[in-house]
């Protein structure tokens, strides 16, 4: 492994920038542009690994510190149950020290690839403003517990790490790890998790925690430098339907233990590069729940020929689609969640904590009111979804009650929640029990495993959630905006419905979602396919149809599927080519991509198989985008769904309109249908929506606005 010394330049950028390739200007992960943006400033990421070295000079400045404990004091100054935790913790031994220095380096690689510093020396980091938090699970042979990593989950999302990094993986599952990734999705956190190193399948070989189906983590895919980026590292693991991005992960030059620097390769170098792209979203739009986050940087994603959902990591594009990304409510009233209620401490000076979170409409609260033992402990104002209570009590309170109230004082949500009690601090590990011998092993993904665990493996995928009454639903954004508008009269028509949850992503996104059971609903701009996985069922709700659009000023009003074939060969580059348009110079190509469905309906109508795609199109993640994109260019063509092609003029192709008319009769040849996916049939309250959604008069009108209802 290649070892650089640190160096010290007054320079604008950092003097070894120029040898991470990852960062170079003709990279496809595009940090520039999105730097321009955002920089990852007020986000914390919690790294679950080796370590950090805390006194490395790239990483020290972005450490993130525990301003409620006392360093050096040997007391748990904010009752969390860890003693001296500032910079993070030691999950290592079951001490009390929690110094999490990085004694084999593999952490300290991470961090630096997550948040290095931008300060003149060394390299830099994707979110080089972010906060780094240190949790320490792996010994300096890189080896750790699943009970440790699941602890370490749960200290994350309890200290405000929005993000957590996670660059380790093992063969088999934890119920423990499990119970902690879900506590940490409720708690409004992402985790962004590394595919492995096999070079196996994870669809069909599960790796955990990345095989673990939540709606709130991303699995990570390394690609090696060849061709900016674009090919899939030999060794990396892959999966359509489970790992959701393909990253930099071959020859990564970063941070090393003594203040040093080194090239390292493997999944765990790519993860970082994801995470740090979160942070730089998180920090333009801090309203965005995981899910949410996780859509729209899946959503993002350039499509690829790579054996995983969405594609490339693209930094520019998800930036920009986290700024403009609004949360939907639906209507739905404020709900109350307890994620984590415990006291800690000596019996006359006890830490009640408290991690709570609100979904749905929170700008009807105004003040949360907690009680305990019949008074009132604590009055909170705030606006955030997630929040922490910390207060002292005399006694322990085997339940706390929550009330959520608006501005005249009324309750709008409430709950009431039983309380644990923390005994010490990291119990779980044992006095005696060596690392070595404990069950369920991981390992970095760069290192060597451990001998394998005895326990069996269970399912990797979940039970089926449309059978529950709250129900998710992910996918093509183009479906989405629909069905967020047929959500809202669908609670009028059956008041105490369920609770409905609602996230961006792509068509690839909400199949494999709902394979996986990640979601009850996944939303596909597309009808089934044979490639598609096996058990899962598309209901269609509606036609559409990808039509041909340019700008307003633009006056063609027709163009012939042979032209179309030579934009697409790079024959055909020039309006002037084309002098119905009325305007002269190149043509400027939008398009969604290839994963969000509607490419492949244009491909089929108006393109043969032997045309060689040699234009270069702007693949924008969204049918909005690709419509702003046309509408603010003179030059540009492009094509999109039909719902959104209001203000743009839209050429006949070869003398066939594309308005709803010609969808309805079938005349028009770029047609695709609009679909639920679940995985069986679909059950429960998923059920009793869908089937009102093609059934409800009222539901048919709200379709029949912009689209083709089904008969």
């Amino acid at each position: 492994m290649m070892l650089v010394a640190p160096s010290v330049s007054v320079a604008a950028s950092d003097p070894l920038e120029p040898e991470q390739w990852a960062v170079a200007p003709g990279a496809i992960l595009d940090l520039p542009a999105a730097w321009e943006l955002s920089r990852g400033a007020g986000v914390t990421v919690a790294v679950i690994d080796s370590g950090i070295d805390l006194t490395h000079p790239d990483l020290a400045a972005n450490l993130w510190t525990n301003t409620k404990e006392i360093a050096g004091n040997g007391r748990d100054d904010d009752g969390n149950g860890y003693v001296d935790d500032v910079n993070g913790i030691d999950l290592t031994t079951s001490g009390a020290d929690n110094t999490p220095d990085d004694r084999n380096g593999h952490g300290t690689h991470v961090a630096g690839t997550i948040a290095a510093a931008r300060d003149g020396r060394g390299v830099v980091g994707v979110a080089f403003k972010a906060k780094l938090m240190t949790i320490r699970v792996l010994d300096r042979n890189g080896l750790g517990t699943t009970e440790a990593v699941a602890a370490g989950v749960r200290y994350a999302a309890s200290n405000g790490a929005r993000i957590i990094n996670m660059s380790l993986n093992g063969p088999a599952p934890s119920q423990a790890l499990t119970a902690a990734v879900n506590a940490a999705c409720s708690a409004n956190v992402l985790l962004v998790v590394s595919a492995g190193n096999g070079g196996s399948n994870v669809d069909t070989t599960a790796s955990y925690p990345v095989s673990i189906p939540s709606p709130c983590m991303v699995g990570v895919a390394g690609t090696s430098p060849a061709g900016g980026g674009r090919d899939l590292a030999s060794n990396s693991n892959y999966g359509r339907y489970t790992i959701a991005l393909a990253a930099p992960g071959v020859e990564v030059l970063s941070t090393a233990l003594g203040g040093g620097y080194e090239l390292r390769t493997g999944t765990s170098m790519a993860t970082p590069h994801v995470a740090g792209v979160a942070a730089l979203m998180l920090a333009v739009n801090p309203a965005l729940t995981a899910p949410e986050l996780r859509g729209r940087i899946m959503g993002a994603a350039r499509a690829a020929t790579l054996p995983v959902i969405a594609g490339y990591l693209e930094a520019a594009d998800a930036v920009r689609a986290a700024a403009s990304a609004v949360s939907q409510t639906l209507g739905q009233p404020p709900k109350l969640a307890a994620i984590n209620v415990q006291v800690s401490g000596l019996t006359n000076h006890r830490w009640l904590q408290a991690q709570l979170t609100v979904a749905g409409s929170r700008a009807l609260v105004r003040r949360y009111d907690v009680r305990a033992r019949g008074r009132r402990i604590a009055l909170i104002h705030t606006r955030r979804s997630t929040f922490v209570l910390r207060v002292h009590v005399r006694r322990a309170p085997r339940t706390i009650s929550v009330v959520a109230r608006d501005r005249a004082g009324r309750p709008v949500a409430s709950l009431s929640a039983k309380v644990g009690v923390l005994r010490e601090a990291k119990p779980y590990l044992g006095r005696k029990k060596p690392l070595a011998t404990t069950s369920g092993l991981l390992w970095r993904a760069t290192g060597m495993p451990a001998s394998r665990p005895t326990h069996a493996a269970v399912a990797k995928r979940a039970p089926n959630p449309s059978a529950t009454d709250s129900i998710t639903i992910g996918g093509s954004q183009t479906v989405g905006a629909l069905v967020a508008d047929l959500i809202y009269y669908y609670r009028h028509a059956t008041p105490g419905t369920a609770r409905f949850n609602i996230v961006a992503g792509s068509s690839a996104i909400g199949i494999a979602d709902a394979y996986r059971g990640v979601v009850s609903i996944g939303l596909a701009a597309r009808d089934r396919r044979g490639s598609d996985p096996p058990g899962v069922v598309f209901t269609r709700m509606a036609g559409s149809a990808v039509c041909v659009a340019t700008n307003a000023r633009n006056e063609l009003r027709n163009i012939t599927g042979a032209q179309l074939r030579e934009i697409v060969a790079g024959a055909l580059t020039s309006w002037s080519q084309l002098p119905a348009s009325g305007i002269t110079g190149p043509l400027s190509i939008a398009a969604e991509p290839a994963f969000e469905g509607t490419q492949d309906a244009f491909d089929e109508a108006f393109l043969s198989p032997d045309v060689a795609r040699a234009y270069r199109a702007r693949y924008l993640p969204s049918a909005a985008l690709v419509r702003q994109a046309i509408a603010h260019r003179r030059s540009a063509i492009g094509w999109l769904d039909l719902a959104h092609t209001a203000g743009l003029n839209v050429p006949s192709v070869d003398g066939i309109p594309c308005t709803l008319a010609s969808v309805r009769s079938r005349r028009y040849p770029a047609r695709h249908g609009l679909s639920f996916v679940t995985r069986g049939q679909p059950k429960g309250a998923a059920a009793r929506f869908i089937r009102w959604v093609r059934t409800s008069g009222v539901a048919r009108r709200v379709i029949a606005g912009r689209y083709v209802p089904v008969r």
